[in-house]
């Protein structure tokens, strides 16, 4: 079942050229899986077979791999074979289920989001210690033929084991975006949500090094946060860099209650 959508998606800024340009063309970056930050992105794709269990392995040949066309062994012989020569032939069909199924979906260009805007360790992480900016989108622009996908935080990775039996065995095809929207529950404070550009789902796309620059519609941007500590020069920049119809603008200031930002609207920036 999908996680209800947020009322905005926040994008957090560095005050640098490329940021300010992506706003004056109405563009958000879509990076390669490899390029984000967290160390940990996307290992669940080193898989390491011996995590599977042999009573896994027997289930897998049971229940699913006759489907497959290196699988026609498994209907003979699964109940007869020794459980390393069982393994020996899983291994063969589980290679080529991690390059049908795992790899192309590990590898979509993904825009990642907060739901959280106020929290400091956002602006401190991702906004260059408050000296960045933040956009607002509304929660169902790109029209993207994916949902976006909320991020879930764990205490463990996904293992190859768990990865077999939900995905393959018990068929639980939602748990196939677990690859790509699972991270370490020290995370949990970003509230992150993952938009993925599919092969073909998007007209206006534009490709870099890092991924792809996708266009938006005006509309879909409702507001710009200033981090605390942006400088004038850069506010400048902003109002140089904008051709918007009118837009909200606000300033993220220091609470004296607590460690929230606190939202001021600026009238006539």
């Amino acid at each position: 079942m999908d996680n209800p959508l947020p009322e905005s998606f926040y994008k957090f800024q560095r005050p640098t050229e490329h940021p300010f340009g992506n706003l004056a063309n109405r563009e958000l970056l879509f990076s390669y899986p490899e390029r984000l930050s967290d160390i940990w992105e996307n290992k669940t794709l080193c898989f390491d077979i011996q995590q599977i269990t042999d009573e896994t392995i027997r289930e897998y040949g049971i229940h699913v791999a006759r489907s497959h066309p290196l699988a026609s062994d498994w209907e003979r012989y699964a109940f007869t074979w020794d459980p390393e020569k069982r393994r020996e032939e899983f291994s063969k069909i589980w290679n080529a289920v991690i390059d049908r199924n795992i790899k192309p979906q590990a590898s979509y260009p993904v825009c990642c989001f907060s739901a959280n805007l106020k929290g400091s360790y956002m602006w401190d992480r991702f906004a260059e210690g408050h000296k960045g900016f933040c956009l607002e989108f509304t929660p169902h622009f790109l029209n993207l033929s994916s949902n976006p996908r909320k991020v879930e935080y764990r205490e463990l990775p996904v293992t190859a084991d768990e990865f077999c039996r939900q995905c393959f065995i018990r068929k639980d095809e939602t748990f196939l975006t677990h690859i790509c929207t699972s991270k370490s529950k020290a995370y949990e404070h970003e509230q992150e949500w993952r938009l993925f550009q599919k092969e073909g789902t998007l007209d206006e796309k534009r490709p870099i090094e890092r991924g792809f620059l996708v266009k938006y519609d005006p509309s879909d941007l409702k507001a710009i946060y200033l981090g605390a500590k942006l400088s004038e020069d850069n506010k400048q920049q902003l109002k140089e860099h904008l051709s918007y119809p009118p837009l909200k603008f606000y300033e993220m200031q220091v609470s004296p209650d607590s460690y929230e930002m606190k939202v001021i609207p600026l009238l006539g920036f």
